[in-house]
C-alpha cells in the first residue's frame, strides 16, 4: 500500500487544492539609460506566489501549473476561482519546482 501523500490544502465541493508557495524569475523591464556597471547589476526580479495548485498539464512538450489564491464556493455553475495563474514549470526555481512534483503527485492522487 502506498504511503498516502500529505499536503495542506483546502477542500472545495470535495476537490483538494494543494496550498503551495512559489519562488520564480519574472522579466524586468527598464527602458532608461544605464551605463555598463548599471547594465551588468540589471536582473531578474524574484517573485513569490501563494495560492493553491488548480492544475498542472503539458502544452506543447512543456509543463505547466495553474494556480488561484481566491474562490467562491458557491456559484451558480459550481466554485469560481479568482487571483489565478499559469506558470511554466521552467521559470520556477529549484525548490518551487520540487514542490510542484509533489503537488503533481497529490493532484493526480485525487481524480
Amino acid at each position: 500500500m502506498a504511503t498516502p501523500i500529505i499536503f495542506p490544502h483546502i477542500e472545495i465541493e470535495g476537490v483538494k487544492y494543494p496550498r503551495v508557495t512559489l519562488h520564480w524569475y519574472d522579466i524586468t523591464g527598464n527602458s532608461s539609460w544605464a551605463d555598463v556597471g548599471n547594465f551588468r547589476e540589471f536582473r531578474c526580479a524574484e517573485v513569490v506566489t501563494e495560492g493553491f495548485v488548480f492544475d498542472i498539464f503539458e502544452h506543447e512538450g512543456k509543463k505547466f501549473v495553474r494556480t488561484f489564491a481566491s474562490y467562491i464556493e458557491e456559484g451558480e455553475e459550481g466554485p469560481t476561482f479568482g487571483d489565478r495563474g499559469c506558470f511554466p514549470v521552467d521559470i520556477l526555481r529549484g525548490e518551487s519546482q520540487h514542490i510542484i512534483k509533489i503537488a503533481e503527485l497529490y493532484v493526480r492522487a485525487r481524480r
